[in-house]
């Protein structure tokens, strides 16, 4: 078993670290925090397979709404 199979285990020991002590992340600066980012995206890729490209594939209407879904902003109620 890889490291990138265990990545919902690292994402948890992560989560619960932060939620233990905040203090351990409240000073990360914007950079750090997008280069975190881009690490978990990374990380994730690396688990997936052909036959989840596949699936993918095969549902095209709930990736183009998953894909709106990603852009969509509710509308703001102007305040009073």
């Amino acid at each position: 078993m890889s490291a990138a199979n265990l990545f919902p285990l690292w994402l948890v020991a992560a989560a619960a670290a932060a939620l233990a002590r905040p203090a351990l992340l409240t000073g990360l600066s914007k950079d750090a925090v997008t280069a975190g980012l881009a690490a978990c995206m990374l990380a994730m890729g690396t688990t997936l397979t052909l036959e989840d490209f596949v699936a993918v594939g095969q549902r095209p209407g709930l990736v183009a709404l998953g894909a709106c879904l990603q852009v969509a902003r509710p509308r703001r109620q102007p305040a009073p």
